[in-house]
């Protein structure tokens, strides 16, 4: 396939960790996050994902279905006007996983107890090092 979309695509830490997701699915959510950053939501068919992959119609169909089921993406379906044949659809990234805390968000638990905390005005200590070496990586 030649064309191939040059946005940048994101992809949070509780979908790359999320155990219950492959690693497909987690890089259909990254090509989602890319064609939804210009309008906010992406139109690309199973088709198109599936040519773009290499992979089936079908694998295409589980993996977004993994991805609506787990709370990470909407799916709205538009029919063409009394019938059941799709006109559009629209996949928009959801901004909060239903059932799950985010990471590191309202997680119980916190830190481990008494453990010191990561503070760093206790390491102020001065060291004098001369002048820094500049390095070319050019």
């Amino acid at each position: 396939m030649n064309e191939k979309p040059g946005y940048y695509a994101i992809i949070p830490a509780d979908v790359r960790y999320h155990e219950k997701l492959s690693d497909g699915a987690k890089l259909l959510y990254g090509e989602i996050t890319a064609l939804s950053n210009k309008n906010g939501y992406c139109w690309a068919s199973n088709d198109y994902f599936s040519r773009l992959y290499s992979v089936s119609i079908s694998t295409i169909k589980r993996r977004l279905q993994a991805l609506e089921e787990l709370g990470f993406i909407k799916r709205i379906v538009k029919y063409k006007k009394g019938t059941t044949e799709v006109e559009k659809r629209f996949i928009s990234i959801t901004p909060e996983v239903k059932n799950e805390p985010r990471w590191g968000q309202n997680c119980t638990g916190g830190g481990v107890k008494n453990e010191p905390e990561n503070n760093t005005s206790i390491n102020n200590t001065t060291t004098t090092l001369g002048e820094p070496e500049l390095i070319n990586f050019w």
